[in-house]
């Protein structure tokens, strides 16, 4: 496996810095690692001209803060001579999606200067950044009165999320995922997501969202449920969504379902999925390692073992797919080279392995702990892109993947390339 990225170990500190695409891709993996703060002036029309941000899953912040306005993401210019911008839907034209991650200690700041909303480092301004426009959906409610921004969230590019049970089975017994937060976030924020939703309300709010014009796409996730029902969940799911519009072709709707491996006997439900109608599909390993998932994911590694999930994974690849499927990761607990080691054997699958700066998020047992440093995370990125490139896979693939095309390993790919947004996903009827 060639390594095209040595070890950066300059640092962003003025605007000076920012010369290339890469050095804005390389600024935004550092608010992912760092988090930053947002005075309160910069705060302005959150929740009623932008969006902000709503706990639909967990809280991946560094800090809990109830009853506080953050924007859910920010967009940075994409290079010296590209700022950011939205069309007239408040779909991404130009920039790169950047998550908030609120962290009172970070050194980087929002603050506003008139009109303008600037993001400086110490007190050093960087570049101009936007918010996006709230959506029109966000305003109104279903037939039964729910707000349908609490049964389903946009978030980045052209993407729609929602979690039919905000829950996990596997904390009733203490062998929840050791960096996971899902049941403290819904504690933590109680009205920011209706925790157990019914699958038309859920229809409803989708149908509001696709008709806003703002999103194409919609990732369908949540915790492990008792008795492994969440494949079934999605399967009545697909079956209402089928009855919100005219599709297409119904038989390739653009949803990513993420569910927890099937037992060993079990695999064939995988299938029952793409039968449904669904195009793509997640299954979240989360460690490159057996061990250090035995470890940090007890729950999981009772349903089969390591390579029962890894199994699944390389299954569903060959159900739905070259391309179709992807596996989230906690990256920067493992070894480097661990993590790398499945990522290689995933990608010759044809299989998007994904991740985010990990951040000790706050409520999980290993909050405290801390991440490695954002240049070990360029390497590590940096690699994944060519193991992609290396096994087939293709840009355009991980733009059209539902919940993995504004992550890290897209930016750097696509300056790479010298590719737009707008080239990649355009907007438009599917």
């Amino acid at each position: 496996m060639r390594k095209s990225v040595e070890l950066r170990d300059d640092e962003i500190l003025t605007q000076d810095d920012l010369k290339e695409p890469l050095d804005y891709a390389y600024l935004k993996l550092e608010l992912l690692n760092e988090g930053l703060r947002i005075e309160e002036a910069a705060k302005e029309g959150l929740g009623e001209t932008y969006k902000e941000q709503i706990h639909f899953l967990f809280d991946l912040d560094f800090n809990h803060h109830p009853g506080a306005f953050l924007p859910a993401e920010i967009i940075l210019p994409e290079s010296p001579a590209v700022g950011p911008s939205v069309n007239e839907f408040g779909v991404l034209r130009t920039g790169l999606n950047a998550m908030v991650r609120w962290n009172r200690k970070s050194p980087y700041l929002i603050r506003r200067e008139g009109e303008r909303l600037l993001l400086e480092k110490q007190g050093n301004p960087l570049c101009d950044v936007l918010y996006y426009p709230r959506p029109p959906y966000y305003s109104r409610k279903t037939e039964d009165g729910t707000e349908m921004c609490r049964l389903t969230v946009h978030g980045g590019l052209q993407g729609l999320f929602t979690c039919f049970n905000h829950y996990c089975h596997y904390f009733k017994d203490g062998d929840e995922c050791r960096f996971c937060n899902i049941t403290t976030a819904a504690v933590v924020y109680p009205k920011d997501q209706v925790r157990r939703k019914h699958i038309r309300q859920v229809a409803e709010a989708v149908a509001g969202a696709w008709e806003d014009g703002i999103c194409q796409r919609l990732v369908i996730s949540g915790g492990i449920l008792p008795g492994r029902t969440e494949i079934d969940s999605y399967i009545e799911a697909a079956s209402e969504l089928k009855k919100i519009k005219k599709w297409t072709d119904p038989d390739n709707l653009p949803v990513l379902p993420v569910f927890g491996a099937p037992a060993p006997d079990k695999l064939s439900d995988i299938n029952r999925l793409r039968e449904a109608g669904c195009r793509f599909a997640a299954i979240n390993l989360e460690m490159g390692d057996p061990d250090w998932f035995k470890a940090l994911c007890p729950g999981k590694a009772k349903n089969g073992g390591w390579e029962n999930w890894v199994r699944a994974v390389e299954y569903a690849a060959e159900v739905f797919g070259f391309g179709n499927v992807r596996c989230n990761f906690v990256v920067g607990i493992e070894p480097m080279e661990d993590t790398l080691k499945t990522f290689e054997r995933l990608s010759k699958k044809g299989v998007f392995c994904q991740f985010l700066c990990w951040c000790a998020n706050p409520g999980s047992m290993l909050w405290g702990h801390r991440a490695p440093t954002t240049p070990w995370y360029w390497e590590i990125s940096s690699r994944l892109v060519d193991l992609y490139e290396e096994s087939g896979l293709t840009l355009e693939q991980l733009g059209s993947l539902p919940g993995a095309n504004d992550i890290p390993m897209f930016d750097i790919w696509r300056a790479r390339k010298g590719m737009s947004v707008e080239e990649l996903m355009p907007c438009g009827e599917i």
